[in-house]
């Protein structure tokens, strides 16, 4: 998936009106007529309230031809970790997923669940996007406590670091990124999380 692809994804699930303007409506469809959006509203959404309030964006994307991912519990745990000299503030932003699939009752879920033709009937496979504030960054990562190499792409003033993941039945897997802020932002975080069947489970510790 390319990154122009990526974002679109990722406006789709913004809290963004048509203007480009943060909303406090509630969201209730994860889709929307792409041409009433202007260009940019992804960034304007994840800026916040003013450029005093860091905005993390943690985004959950289903890649299979299923609704498999129903089955998913979603987590989100942000801690701050400390101020630098220059005004920023190191985060650390884990983000879990746990299957709720019953494997023995794997053989008896249609298609329209799993998918037509899977090969492993009963697994989830997601794509999780993370962005980092304006004027911040990634400075780390880890899956399931193991360090990973992150590769993130930047489009206008915004880091996006995407990973993908596999959950077997009954699984967890947990995905962590040390993110630093822009500077000076001393306002309480934002964060941004995808609606869903299942409400995300959230924990901000400051």
């Amino acid at each position: 998936m390319t990154l122009r692809e990526l974002l679109a994804h990722a406006a789709r699930l913004l809290k963004v009106d048509a203007t480009g303007e943060q909303s406090d409506a509630p969201v209730t469809a994860l889709a929307y007529d792409s041409r009433q959006v202007r260009p940019g509203a992804v960034f304007f959404a994840l800026r916040g309230v003013n450029a005093d309030r860091p905005v993390v964006g943690v985004f959950t994307q289903g890649i299979q031809m299923a609704k498999i991912a129903y089955y998913v519990d979603t987590a989100v745990d942000l801690q701050e970790r400390e101020t630098r000299p220059d005004g920023s503030r190191e985060l650390v932003v884990t983000v879990s997923y746990t299957s709720r699939v019953d494997a023995g009752e794997v053989p008896g879920l249609s298609p329209y669940i799993v998918g037509p033709e899977e090969s492993r009937p009963g697994e989830i496979r997601l794509r999780a996007l993370v962005y980092a504030p304006a004027g911040g960054g990634f400075a780390s990562g880890s899956e399931n406590s193991e360090h990973i190499g992150l590769s993130p792409q930047k489009h206008d003033e915004l880091w996006l670091s995407f990973r993908d993941i596999t959950l077997r039945p009954g699984a967890t897997s947990s995905v962590t990124y040390v993110i630093i802020t822009g500077k000076h932002q001393d306002g309480d975080v934002i964060l941004r999380t995808t609606p869903g069947p299942r409400p995300v489970k959230v924990s901000i510790e400051e």
